[in-house]
């Protein structure tokens, strides 16, 4: 009997098993780890029913067509996940290549590993807004602000940073910075 691959992903490519089967078991999973996490109930079972309840509650309207148009979640999920794996995998490659090339080296007097968790943030948060619609309109900086001055300020502070990593000092301050606390959080130690 000959299996044909392309048949079998037509065959998870339907309806029920991309807007329902996967959103939910993803959220699920997400909710399950965090409530672990955070260790806001000591069972284990409230934290599954809570995980859940709140999956269903997120799934089940995305379903049956109750979202408002441009407010569904799972539709601005299934968006940007796409791009949040890009952005960890180009996360994954830079960490290789730092770790390679840099070291433990320092950047404005905190690790870079701080930095780049900052920069991953700030990417998520743009990718999950992209795709909620929060930088169209006047929402966004380059339609309120005009393209001219975005691009000042992005000069400024790309030369403002040059010149803090040409002028700082080699002595090391004392206390454990935000950033370097930052990247520990983020693996980095």
């Amino acid at each position: 009997m000959v299996y044909d691959f392309n048949r079998a992903l037509t065959l998870l490519d339907t309806p029920i098993i991309m807007d329902f089967f996967l959103p939910f078991f993803l959220l699920f999973a997400v909710l399950f780890a965090v409530l672990e996490k955070i260790k806001m109930f000591k069972e284990k079972k409230v934290n599954i029913i809570l995980s859940l309840i709140i999956a269903l509650l997120t799934v089940i309207p995305h379903t049956t067509g109750r979202y408002p148009p441009g407010k569904d979640v799972v539709e601005i999920m299934m968006n940007s996940i796409p791009a949040v794996a890009a952005v960890v995998i180009a996360i994954i490659m830079l960490f290789i290549l730092l770790g390679l090339f840099f070291g433990e080296q320092k950047f404005a007097g905190a690790s870079i590993s701080g930095w780049i968790s900052i920069l991953c943030i700030a990417a998520v948060v743009y990718i999950f807004g992209a795709s909620a619609g929060w930088w169209s309109g006047w929402y966004s900086i380059t339609n309120y602000l005009g393209q001219d001055v975005v691009s000042l300020i992005i000069i400024i502070v790309v030369f403002g940073l040059i010149i803090n990593f040409i002028t700082k000092s080699d002595k090391p301050e004392p206390g454990e910075k935000f950033m370097d606390k930052l990247g520990g959080f983020f693996g980095k130690k």
